[in-house]
């Protein structure tokens, strides 16, 4: 029982950061932006590495 009850905190904790996953994902917007203009190969990698996670 005490395992579930530490299962219900977790969400607690992740209610107090929707601001900072906003902003990192305005910023992997951004530099998909940039990556797009300058080479597309770098930003494919980046795609297939976090694919693997």
């Amino acid at each position: 029982m005490k395992q579930k009850e530490r299962f219900d905190e977790k969400p607690k904790q992740e209610h107090t950061e929707p601001k900072h996953h906003r902003k990192a994902v305005i910023k992997g917007i951004t530099v998909y932006e940039s990556f797009r203009s300058e080479g597309s190969e770098l930003w494919d990698c980046l795609l297939q590495s976090m694919g693997k996670h």
